[in-house]
Formats: structure tokens, sequence, C-alpha cells
């Protein structure tokens, strides 16, 4: 049995259906991410194109769940490993370049502001 390589400071989660068509360059786009150590999770919501095979060598880890993007989303969530977790759609939204990559103890999907579990209090504490 092969050792697990060390915990990784950040796991990247990215839903997927029949993205055969994309899923390579995706993939690609963040292996720079991996080459640093961060964790590539794909979870799949049942394709029925080349997906799955084609995503399993440019990831870290490839899960199937049921379709829909939050259980997908929470497949990944449920694996991943890192002390931070992030979902691709997240990244896609933010200006992140040349910005700090900061971990804090958020619960599971916190967006750190109103509506959140602390109110906020943790991502205030986090800066």
């Amino acid at each position: 049995m092969s050792e697990l390589p060390p915990q990784p400071a950040l796991s990247i989660i990215i839903p997927v259906l029949n993205e055969a068509d994309h899923i390579v360059s995706a993939l690609q786009e963040l292996a720079p991410l991996r080459s640093r150590g961060a964790e590539i999770i794909v979870a799949d919501g049942g394709s029925e194109d080349d997906t799955v095979a084609l995503a399993e060598p440019l990831s870290d880890r490839v899960v199937t769940s049921a379709r829909g993007r939050a259980t997908q989303m929470n497949a990944g969530a449920a694996v991943a490993r890192g002390d931070a977790r992030v979902h691709l759609s997240d990244l896609l939204a933010a200006d992140i370049a040349g910005q700090p990559i900061r971990v804090a103890g958020h619960c599971y999907g916190c967006t750190a502001g109103q509506g959140s579990s602390c109110g906020g209090a943790l991502g205030e504490a986090a800066e």
C-alpha cells in the first residue's frame, strides 16, 4: 500500500457533468497549483462521456455522486484532505492573482458574513 502524500493546505473541488470537451484544459490550467501542493478533486455527477477517464490522470482524486451541483460539491468535500477547501466556481468568480492564500477555521460552505453560523466573526479573526 502506498503512503498518502503530505496533507495539502488547499483542496480545489470541481463539480462536473459531461465535460469531456473541456476537462483536460481546465485541469491543465490548475496544474501549477497542483504542483505547489494543492489537491485537485473532480466530483462527477454521472457523466456519460469520457470526463472521468480524462480527469483521472490530471487530478488527485475523482469521486462520483448523484447528479446535482451541491451533492457533487459535498461528495468532493467529504474526501478532501486540505486544511481549506474551495470550489472552482469560487476561484473563477474572484480576482485572486497575486493575493495570499489564507486558511482559517471556517465552517464548510461558510461565507463568513451575514447568514453564516458565526455571523462573520471567523472571517474578521482571519484578517
